[in-house]
């Protein structure tokens, strides 16, 4: 009887610890989202921004290509690496690596480069704010916003597409309400590599033509997407990119 009783209270006491346990916060899920933001910050302390212009490309143009030539594969690393970084950390400058890496590996190799970046960079962010925000953000939001998640949970591949093929929403803010609302991390990396495609050949390209437009004293046009030419079949794909998604909202108002 007496060791019946001592198991009963062990196991009530082993319940309580474990709720106890579950209620402590896991500081660990902190030390990534912590990492980029001290990156953040250490970026704008330094005054790093000074760096990644157009303008500081121009003025070390022969330099950079004649070590990306001698170099290729350690250039190739290191641009990985540092783009993959301004992308997690959220920092000014995607656009600029963008436009120089058409610069420095061309078309092909320089949409590849970019497009590993940028995806890369991207699920970092995510992942960080995943583990550390999404069960606080679940628990304070409201029944609009729990309904929302459901909804783009369902459609998540072709709402992320979507997102990434509309010039004017910032990078940052996909990866953020993405990681928020608990899409997959495969979906998101997948769908994120394919919405940037055109987006991405369009600046890379650009990048190509870099050194003549120095060489002419011609400024790089950074509005070009807006022009109607490449305006108007990023949003022909942007609709189609969508289309599931509607179409299965309406399947689900009929009666």
């Amino acid at each position: 009887m007496n060791t019946t009783k001592n198991n009963v209270m062990l196991y009530s006491e082993n319940k309580k610890m474990v709720a106890k346990d579950k209620k402590k916060p896991n500081l660990l899920c902190w030390v990534p989202l912590a990492i980029l933001v001290l990156g953040f910050f250490l970026f704008f302390y330094f005054h790093l921004y000074r760096y990644i212009t157009l303008e500081n490309i121009k003025n070390n143009r022969h330099l950079l290509v004649r070590w990306t030539h001698e170099n290729y594969t350690l250039a190739a690393i290191s641009y990985f690496i540092i783009y993959t970084l301004i992308i997690a950390i959220s920092i000014p400058g995607a656009l600029v690596f963008t436009i120089a890496a058409g610069f420095l590996f061309g078309t092909l190799w320089g949409t590849i480069f970019v497009l590993l970046s940028e995806t890369v960079g991207s699920a970092l962010l995510f992942f960080a704010i995943q583990i550390s925000l999404s069960s606080w953000f679940e628990k304070k939001a409201g029944k609009w916003i729990k309904k929302m998640e459901i909804n783009f949970q369902k459609n998540a591949f072709n709402y992320i597409i979507t997102l990434r093929l509309i010039p004017i929403i910032p990078f940052w803010a996909v990866n953020i309400a993405a990681a928020l609302v608990g899409v997959e991390l495969t979906t998101f990396m997948i769908a994120t590599f394919i919405g940037i495609i055109p987006l991405t050949i369009i600046y890379v390209s650009l990048g190509q033509s870099l050194g003549l437009m120095f060489d002419t004293q011609q400024t790089p046009d950074l509005t070009i997407v807006f022009q109607p030419h490449i305006l108007l079949p990023l949003l022909g794909l942007t609709l189609l990119s969508v289309m599931p998604a509607i179409y299965h909202y309406f399947q689900k108002r009929k009666p």
